[in-house]
């Protein structure tokens, strides 16, 4: 997995 594409997920479900 990529550090980049875990960042992405947190910030998209913290925008949630």
């Amino acid at each position: 997995m990529h550090e980049k594409v875990i960042g992405a997920f947190i910030q998209q479900q913290m925008f949630y």
